[in-house]
């Protein structure tokens, strides 16, 4: 086709001129008829083929010379020339690279108006030629777009075009891509109602091609849109349907800045460009939605994973807050009666506004007709709530909270388990009208694990309760202090399982005025390893109690191991503290170390050690002279080990936070060190936890 340009073009039947991005070089006797001006301007440099061009059409000079640095050429579209004198002159332009270095060009320009209307777009074939291998080559809704507007805007010489869907049940529709719309256009009528009477509904409603080929035409039929159209610099517009199978899918909107009658060749090339971007669009919106089912599915599979695994009904919770809902709606909250069955307990996605989930983290079952969340856990009902006005009508004091996360449409769905109501999902929605159902069928798929799961975390819940009660009863009651000393304890047990667990601890009075203070671990989280930690407290109280040494309450326990059912591997650290004397008497077997803070010294107690209960090994024994008011720290190992991290880890971080806030009182302090040193992790093994703070005798302290 640029050869027979270039022969009329040599003839001066059609305008040629070549440019460098510095301006015009060389041109015909066409070209100067056409732009209005004289060679000795040319020559003298006044004439640039960039002042040719109306503000309106440069966004087509740059694609123009993109496609030359990119192919070689550029296609024949139609655009505007501003003439020598301020007229306009609508042409029709193509180009060719002629070299790379310096940029040079020949353009060839077609002035249309010396043409029949039925020859107007002589090259439309090529041009759906064009367009149909680009739109093979995307995937994306949004490059399908892209690429059509792309080409309605060089082929047709528009100054702006919109693509625009029709909403699933026709109430709406919304812009896919836009592109040359300036005014009100182009944020105002982002979405607008298919009651809305425009040009795009016309044509959605009609089925057909209709056309406004100046202000008057256009003003006449819409006036209420006549202030967007000025606005906008709109004179000349049509609107196309984009059909799929037997339905209106979407509507593509031409513009152009200058008054334009479409004529025959024009009109069918509209409408077989329109048969094939329906199609383009059609295919890519399958595609998405086969990706997003996809996504969806193994999102999904990623929930129901962690449902299976997860143990608590907060757990549960946390899981559909962070990761469920989102799978069906843009932000939503997730429902659970406690156990009282009076509250229902809320959690919500990350995106909801803090002061929300503060003040409605939990909801009296007597007011849940307030919310829809709360109505549907009190009827069992699912419940569907298509818009704000809607909302509103039903739920009045919940409107506000639908207003502030910008929810325009409800799904509540109930979870229920046992055949009775336990909680419910909330999807929220920040389009209007209903979901479809293929995300409703996820949002019931989400409900109906939700339910299995709820239901063996209460009974886990039950449990694990009733498995805390027994292990705090097996513990010793101990007082606040004893003579000499200030007692602070805590216990915290794993929370991968219910079972009672071997971990212990213990401080009593000796006859001699000394006070004795264990830890130990019996390797187990059953009923046995519970019972055998109850038969080694209670025989080492008794041992220490006959005055035998740590040595030998620690040997004493060894050799009485084996008739202790459940005791095959037992660790149990013993220490005896003399506050007249102001020593520490200790023997570890098999333990973690005794932890020693004396104001700015923390140290680890790695003296009398041997192996474990039940091994035969020879205990033995440390001495160490303490200060008043020293504090000593005894722990089983769940205190410091971690799966992830090596064990000098955890000593370190125990060491860094015992010489912090000395200044609390013992129980305090033993509270707290526990809170750092587990910062809410879910523990693999159970903690036993007894700090004791060495003070001495009244008198040993005023020496």
């Amino acid at each position: 086709m640029l050869a027979a340009l270039g022969r009329m073009a040599g003839s001066n039947l059609i305008g040629r001129v070549t440019s460098t991005p510095d301006g015009v070089r060389d041109a015909n006797e066409a070209f100067l008829r056409i732009a209005g001006c004289t060679r000795l301007e040319l020559e003298e440099g006044v004439v640039h083929w960039r002042a040719l061009t109306p503000p309106e059409w440069t966004n087509l000079d740059d694609d123009a010379v993109a496609d030359l640095k990119a192919y070689g050429s550029y296609g024949p579209h139609l655009k505007e020339y501003l003439r020598r004198d301020g007229t306009r002159l609508t042409v029709e332009v193509a180009g060719a690279l002629i070299s790379d270095e310096p940029l040079t060009w020949v353009t060839f320009v077609r002035d249309t108006t010396l043409l029949p209307g039925a020859e107007l777009l002589t090259g439309s074939g090529e041009w759906l030629a064009a367009l149909a291998t680009d739109l093979a080559r995307d995937i994306a809704v949004s490059d399908v777009a892209r690429t059509l507007i792309s080409h309605v805007r060089r082929s047709l010489g528009a100054s702006g075009a919109v693509i625009l869907d029709v909403l699933p049940g026709g109430q709406a529709m919304r812009r896919v891509l836009s592109d040359g719309i300036a005014g009100p256009a182009a944020h105002d009528y982002a979405e607008f109602a298919t009651t809305v009477d425009a040009p795009a509904t016309r044509a959605w409603r009609s089925r057909e091609l209709i056309s406004y080929p100046d202000p008057e035409a256009f003003d006449e039929a819409f006036p209420g849109l006549a202030g967007i159209r000025a606005a906008g610099e709109v004179s000349a517009l049509l609107a196309t349907p984009l059909i799929t199978g037997d339905q209106v899918t979407g509507v593509l909107t031409v513009y152009w800045a200058a008054p334009h009658e479409l004529h025959a060749t024009e009109r069918a090339y509209i409408t077989s460009l329109a048969g094939s971007a329906a199609q383009a669009l059609a295919r890519a919106r399958l595609l998405e939605a086969e990706r997003a089912a996809r996504v969806r599915l193994q999102a999904l599979q990623a929930v129901t994973a962690g449902l299976a695994t997860a143990v608590t009904s907060d757990q549960i919770a946390g899981i559909l807050a962070d990761e469920g809902l989102s799978l069906v709606a843009g932000h939503g909250v997730v429902a659970v009666l406690d156990g009282t069955g009076e509250v229902l307990r809320t959690r919500t996605t990350p995106n909801f506004p803090a002061g929300i989930r503060r003040a409605y983290a939990e909801i009296p079952v007597r007011d849940a007709d307030r919310t829809p969340i709360g109505w549907t856990v009190r009827t069992g009902q699912a419940l569907m709530l298509t818009s704000m006005e809607e909302i509103t009508a039903r739920f009045p004091d919940a409107a506000h909270t639908h207003e502030a996360t910008g929810t325009a449409s409800v799904l509540n769905i109930p979870v229920h388990a046992g055949g009775r109501t336990i909680g419910a999902l909330a999807f929220g929605f920040a389009d209007e009208g209903p979901p479809g159902d293929d995300l409703i069928s996820v949002a019931e798929t989400l409900a109906e694990l939700t339910g299995q799961a709820l239901e063996r975390a209460r009974l886990y819940e039950t449990e694990h309760a009733a498995a805390h009660q027994l292990q705090q009863a097996l513990l010793p009651q101990l007082p606040a202090e004893l003579p000499g000393v200030g007692i602070g304890t805590s216990y915290r047990p794993a929370r991968q399982g219910h079972e009672v667990g071997g971990d212990w601890y213990d401080v009593f009075e000796l006859p001699d005025g000394k006070i004795g203070c264990a830890a130990g671990d019996v390797v187990g989280h059953d009923l046995a390893a519970a019972v055998a930690m109850g038969r080694l407290q209670l025989l080492l109280r008794y041992t220490a109690r006959s005055g035998a040494q740590p040595a030998a309450v620690l040997a004493a326990l060894d050799q009485a191991s084996p008739e202790l059912s459940g005791t095959d591997f037992a660790t149990v650290v013993y220490a005896e503290y003399d506050p007249a004397g102001l020593t520490l008497t200790y023997a570890c077997a098999g333990h973690p170390p005794p932890l020693l803070v004396e104001g700015d010294a923390v140290t680890y107690l790695e003296g009398g050690r041997s192996g474990a209960l039940g091994i035969g090994l020879a205990a033995e024994q440390a001495t160490v002279a303490v200060k008043p008011g020293a504090r000593l720290v005894l722990y089983t190992d769940g205190l410091i080990e971690r799966r992830t991290e090596a064990i000098d880890v955890g000593f370190d971080r125990l060491a860094r936070a015992a010489g912090q806030n000395l200044a609390l009182d013992i129980d305090a302090w033993c509270q707290g060190l526990l809170t750092a040193m587990t910062q809410g992790e879910t523990l693999a093994d159970d903690v036993a936890l007894a700090c004791i703070e060495l003070r001495g005798l009244p008198e040993v302290r005023t020496r």
